[in-house]
């Protein structure tokens, strides 16, 4: 049976490893978000969602999708690596 590169590299590194891996990896992606939402153009999709239009606010956060996706995929592969070193 032939192994992947991401198998041989997470059994490379130990359970713990991994889950400081992911939750960094993770916390890069949504502390980007946050921080987007908080003072950047996100701001008025906040604003939005706090006014009680969630169709506006969506479209912000799918503005965000769009312009930055490198951290939406580091969200999500955080996630993805924390919940494999659970197994």
């Amino acid at each position: 049976m032939r192994s992947t590169f991401g198998s041989r590299f997470f059994e490379a590194i130990g359970s713990r490893s991994r889950e400081f891996l992911g939750g960094v990896v993770g916390c890069v992606g949504l502390l980007h978000f946050a921080a987007w939402a908080a003072v950047g153009d996100g701001a008025g999709a906040r604003a939005a969602l706090e006014a009680g239009d969630p169709a506006l606010a969506a479209a912000g956060v799918g503005g965000y999708v769009s312009a930055h996706p490198a951290y939406v995929l580091a969200f999500v592969a955080g996630v993805a690596v924390l919940l494999s070193a659970r197994r």
